[in-house]
C-alpha cells in the first residue's frame, strides 16, 4: 500500500430546527487496509446525518461512491462513533498524494427539521423560475453528498414556514410546491397550475405553471 502523504480533516457544525450537532474529538489511524476514524457527535439526543466526502486529485467522492462501514448516514448523537474507509477497495493500486476529507454532521448547506425529519436546502437559487424548471432544478441538485433532492409538496412547504429563521437570505416572496392544481371550471389559465406559499405572510395560493416563483428543495419524507 502506498503511503498517504497528507490527510486534512474538515468538520462543520449542523444547523437544525431542534438541536445542533457537531463532530468532535476525532482520531484517525490505519487499521489493516482501512482507515479508522473515531469521533463523538455532541448535541441534544436525537438523530443526525453523518456524511463523508473525499476529494482526491480534484475529484470528489460521496458516501455512495465509497466503501464505508460504521457510523455514517443516520446516526444517534453520542460518544465513541467509529467509521472505516476501505481505501484499497476504492483505489486498488493504492494512492500517493494529498487526500482531503470532509466529514459533516448534518451536512454543510442543509437544515434538518427533526419534527418532520425533512432535510432542507439551506441556501437557494436566487432566480425565480417556472414550475417545470423548479422540478428539474431540484432533481439535478447535488448538495451535502445527496442526489435525491426534490421540490416539496404543499404540506411540506407549509411546514417550512416555522423554520424561516434558519434560511439565510430568504426571499419574502412565493415559493413553488410540487402539488398541482386542476380546475374543474372553464378557466383555462388555471387548468394546469401548481400551489405555492408566500413566505412573508404564510398565505397559500396557486398559479399557472408558466408563472415565476422561487425554489427551495427538500429530501426525505414521502
Amino acid at each position: 500500500m502506498k503511503k498517504i502523504l497528507l490527510i486534512t480533516f474538515l468538520f462543520f457544525s449542523f444547523a437544525s430546527h431542534l438541536f445542533a450537532a457537531e463532530v468532535k474529538n476525532v482520531t484517525a489511524k490505519q487499521a489493516g487496509n482501512r482507515l479508522l476514524f473515531e469521533f463523538d457527535i455532541t448535541g441534544d439526543e436525537g438523530d443526525t446525518e453523518v456524511n463523508v466526502i473525499i476529494t482526491v486529485k480534484g475529484k470528489t467522492y460521496a458516501n455512495k461512491d465509497l466503501h464505508l462501514e460504521g457510523d455514517f448516514g443516520k446516526v444517534q448523537t453520542g460518544k465513541g462513533k467509529k467509521l472505516w474507509w476501505n481505501l484499497l477497495q476504492d483505489f486498488p493500486r493504492g494512492h500517493a498524494g494529498d487526500i482531503e476529507w470532509e466529514i459533516t454532521a448534518g451536512g454543510k448547506g442543509i437544515v434538518t427539521d427533526n419534527v418532520t425529519k425533512l432535510m432542507w436546502q439551506e441556501g437557494e437559487n436566487d432566480e425565480m423560475m417556472i414550475w417545470d424548471s423548479a422540478i428539474a432544478y431540484c432533481k439535478n441538485l447535488s448538495l451535502a453528498g445527496y442526489y435525491d433532492w426534490r421540490l416539496p409538496n404543499i404540506e411540506e412547504l407549509k411546514s417550512a414556514l416555522k423554520m424561516k429563521d434558519y434560511f439565510p437570505n430568504l426571499h419574502s416572496s412565493s415559493y413553488w410546491s410540487s402539488t398541482t392544481y386542476w380546475s374543474s371550471t372553464t378557466d383555462a389559465h388555471y387548468a394546469s397550475g401548481a400551489w405555492y406559499v408566500y413566505f412573508f405572510n404564510g398565505n397559500v395560493s396557486y398559479s399557472n405553471k408558466s408563472g415565476y416563483n422561487y425554489v427551495r428543495c427538500v429530501r426525505g419524507g414521502q
